[in-house]
C-alpha cells in the first residue's frame, strides 16, 4: 500500500499547516529521505529542504528533525510522514508593469448614452430589498456549530493527551509561560477556629505525627515519671528478659568504666601541667636573672651577632649546641645560617623530655633570637 506523506510549504502563499498537501510513498517502512525525495510532487527535490515532525515520547508535544543524507530513514509519525518543505530557490518576483491608457475622443456626430444603456451595476434604480430569513420556531432548539481546534496536521500524528487550559505556541517559546492554575473561589462564610487536640508524647506506640518545634521538644524532654525520655540508659529494665536485663546492665558498667577511666586520665593531665607549670614558674625566678644579662645590656636588646656567640653560655650541657666564635659570623649569610641552627635547638616543637629548667631557658632563647633576627633583617638584609 505505501506510505502516505504530509507536507506544507513555509512561507508560501495559500500553504499552512492546518491544510497541508499529501502525495503517496510507494515504499513501506523504514522510509529514506532518497524515498521522500524521488515521489515529492514538485518535481526536483533538490531544490527543498525537509524537516520532519517526531512526537515526544509522552506524546504532549512535538519537535521537528532535519534529515540531509539521503540514506537516513525518516521518522514516521502514526505510520505517516509529517513534514515541512522550505523552498531553497524561490523565483524572482517581477515589479509592477504599467501600461498606458488609451484615450478615447468624442466625436460631434457620437450619440449620447441613454440611462437605458447604462450597465445594471450602475443603475440608478435601488436594487430589489434582499429577502429576510425565516424565523426560526421558539420550540426548535438552537443548533450548536462545534469548530474544533485540532489541525488536520495533529490529527494525523495519532491521539493526543487531554487539552490544558492554555495553548502554547511551540515554535515560538518566547512568550510561552507556565499554565495559571485556576483560582479558588471564595468561601462563603469561615469556619469557625477549631483548636488542633495536643501531641500525647507519653504515646511511643503512635507517635507524634507532623512537626515538632524546638520550644516543644524542650518542653515535653521529660515524661511524666521525671525520666529523661530522650536517654536510653534511663529505659525500663523491669520489662526485659533476664538475657537482655543481663546484657543491658554489662553494657552500663562497661561505660560507666570508660567513663571513669578517662576522667581519670583527665585528671591526671591537668595534675601534670599543674606541677610543670609550677616547676617553670620556680625556674624561671631562679633562672631570669641570668637569661636577661644574656639577652639585654643595660636594658637594651643585644644584637643577634653578639646572642648567638654568647648563647652556648645559658645552654645546659647536652643541648646539641657548639659554640660559635665572631668569625663565624661576619657576612650575612653567615649570620642567617648560624640563626636557623640556634632555632632548630631551642624550637618548642623540639621540647619533649626536657626538664622545666630546660624549658624555661629554650623559650626565653627562641624569642630573643626571633626578636634580634627581626631587627637585623630590617636593617641589614636590604
Amino acid at each position: 500500500m505505501g506510505t502516505w506523506a504530509f507536507y506544507y510549504l513555509q512561507a508560501e502563499d495559500g500553504e499552512d499547516r492546518s491544510h497541508p498537501n499529501a502525495y503517496r510513498i510507494p515504499a513501506e517502512a523504514p522510509v529514506t529521505l532518497q524515498d521522500v525525495q524521488t515521489h515529492f510532487p514538485l518535481g526536483s527535490a533538490s531544490g527543498f529542504h525537509f524537516r520532519f515532525r517526531v512526537n515526544s515520547p509522552k506524546g504532549d508535544t512535538f519537535f521537528w528533525l532535519d534529515v540531509t543524507s539521503k540514506a537516513a530513514t525518516v521518522p514516521l509519525v502514526n505510520g505517516r510522514v509529517i513534514c515541512k518543505v522550505l523552498r531553497l530557490d524561490r523565483p524572482v518576483k517581477q515589479g509592477l508593469i504599467l501600461h498606458k491608457k488609451p484615450v478615447v475622443k468624442v466625436t460631434p456626430d457620437a450619440k449620447p448614452r441613454q440611462n437605458n444603456d447604462r450597465p445594471a451595476k450602475y443603475s440608478d434604480k435601488s436594487s430589489p430589498p434582499e429577502p429576510k430569513p425565516t424565523p426560526r420556531p421558539a420550540s426548535a432548539p438552537p443548533k450548536a456549530e462545534a469548530k474544533s481546534t485540532e489541525s488536520i496536521e495533529d490529527f494525523l500524528s495519532g491521539p493526543k493527551p487531554a487539552p490544558v487550559a492554555k495553548e502554547v505556541d511551540l515554535m515560538g517559546s518566547s512568550n510561552w509561560s507556565a499554565p495559571q492554575a485556576p483560582a479558588r473561589p471564595a468561601p462563603r462564610a469561615a469556619a469557625p477556629a477549631v483548636s488542633a487536640p495536643p501531641k500525647n508524647f507519653e504515646d511511643d506506640g503512635g507517635q507524634t505525627v507532623g512537626p515538632v518545634t524546638l520550644a516543644e521538644m524542650e518542653e515535653h524532654k521529660v515524661s511524666s515519671d521525671g525520666t529523661n525520655v530522650y536517654n536510653p540508659d534511663l529505659v525500663d529494665k523491669s520489662t526485659k528478659s533476664a538475657a537482655v536485663r543481663a546484657a543491658m546492665e554489662a553494657r552500663e558498667r562497661a561505660k560507666a568504666a570508660e567513663i571513669e577511666r578517662a576522667r581519670q586520665e583527665l585528671l591526671a593531665r591537668d595534675q601534670a601541667k599543674n606541677q610543670l607549670d609550677n616547676a617553670k614558674a620556680n625556674a624561671a625566678v631562679a633562672l631570669g636573672p641570668k637569661l636577661k644579662n644574656w639577652a639585654e645590656d643595660n636594658g637594651r636588646k643585644k644584637n643577634i651577632r653578639t646572642l648567638i656567640s654568647t648563647m652556648h653560655q645559658i645552654m645546659w650541657a647536652d643541648s646539641k649546641w657548639a659554640e660559635v666564635n665572631m668569625g663565624k659570623l661576619l657576612t650575612p649569610n653567615d649570620v642567617k645560617k648560624q640563626y636557623r641552627r640556634a632555632i632548630m635547638v631551642v624550637h618548642p616543637d623540639k621540647a619533649g623530655g626536657r626538664t622545666p629548667e630546660q624549658l624555661v631557658i629554650s623559650e626565653r632563647v627562641f624569642d630573643a633570637i626571633n626578636s634580634a633576627w627581626d631587627e637585623f633583617a630590617r636593617t641589614e638584609l636590604k
